[in-house]
Order: structure tokens, then C-alpha cells, then sequence
């Protein structure tokens, strides 16, 4: 016949930070470069869940080709998740040459690093990063860097570091 049993879990409701519908809406467009394709599936699965337009890429190049017909056609990307360690080019240098085009002004990059960069945030910030998140990244983490990015201006190429310490993780770099 079998047993019957049951047991009582004792949880806790999910606070507004890790709930599925995003602040902003849809009009939010996010690009995620990263070589490694588990990571790009499960960013995108993260942010689609949450109702974010994403497309997925797999490296430097693809991502200025993606960038750059996004802004001819006045459909720009308004954030780039950029993994530190393309294999075509460094993230940096992803970030510079999208701040170079004058119709990417709006899009903000967001440094994805298995590294804690709070010892080169100065670097970060020059480079054009709005903010930085470390791998693996937790959902939570994810939306609220979204959320904070897409709320602050878009941050020019150059522009002075901050004057205050290293920023939290997710923060602006």
C-alpha cells in the first residue's frame, strides 16, 4: 500500500528585490557578451524572467556589430553585461570603442568578473563601466544592478573617478 507523511516547511516570502517583475519594463534592452555559453543562457533566462529584452553574444566582436546596427536602427541597447575574459578583446576595450560612437552615449557597461575589482575601480569607472558584478551572480544582484544603472546617467568616457571609497558589488565602478 505505501506510507502516507507530510511535513510543514517554515518559509519566508521573497522580498521585491529577488521577485520577477522589473521596475523599468520592457523598454530596458540588455546585451550580454560572454564567451562562455552556460553563462550567457542563464543571465539571459535571469533577465528574460524578469521581463528584460535580451540578446546573448559570444564575443568582442559580435557585441560592436550588434551595438552598432542596434544604433542605426534607433533601437539602441540601454546596457551591455560584459564578461571580463572575452577570448577576441578585452572588456575594457569593448567598453571604450562603444563609448567612442557618439549614437551609444545612453548604453551603460556593466563589468561580469570572477575576480572582485574593487582594488581597479578607478580603472573600471575610465574605461566606461557603469558598474561591476561578480561571478556567479546571484538574481538579486542582477536586478538591482539593472535597477541602479538604467536610474543614474550614463557615464561618459574619461569622466573623473569617484572621490569615495571602492563602491559595494553591483555598484557603480
Amino acid at each position: 500500500k505505501g506510507s502516507t507523511f507530510w511535513f510543514v516547511l517554515p518559509l519566508n516570502e521573497p522580498s521585491r528585490a529577488t521577485q520577477s517583475s522589473p521596475t523599468l519594463g520592457p523598454n530596458v534592452r540588455i546585451l550580454v557578451s560572454d564567451d562562455n555559453e552556460t553563462h550567457r543562457r542563464v543571465l539571459e533566462r535571469h533577465l528574460q524572467h524578469a521581463g528584460y529584452p535580451v540578446t546573448t553574444c559570444g564575443s568582442g566582436a559580435e557585441s560592436l556589430l550588434l551595438l552598432q546596427g542596434a544604433a542605426t536602427s534607433q533601437d539602441a541597447f540601454d546596457i551591455v553585461l560584459v564578461d571580463d575574459r572575452l577570448t577576441d578583446m578585452a572588456a575594457a576595450q569593448l567598453s571604450r570603442a562603444g563609448r567612442a560612437d557618439a549614437r551609444l552615449a545612453s548604453t551603460r557597461f556593466v563589468l561580469l568578473s570572477s575576480v572582485d575589482n574593487r582594488t581597479s575601480v578607478g580603472d573600471l569607472h575610465a574605461a566606461g563601466f557603469s558598474a561591476y558584478l561578480s561571478k556567479p551572480v546571484r538574481i538579486a544582484d542582477l536586478l538591482q544592478c539593472v535597477s541602479r544603472v538604467m536610474n543614474e546617467p550614463a557615464m561618459p568616457l574619461g569622466a573623473p573617478t569617484p572621490a569615495q571609497g571602492a563602491p559595494a558589488q553591483g555598484g557603480p565602478a
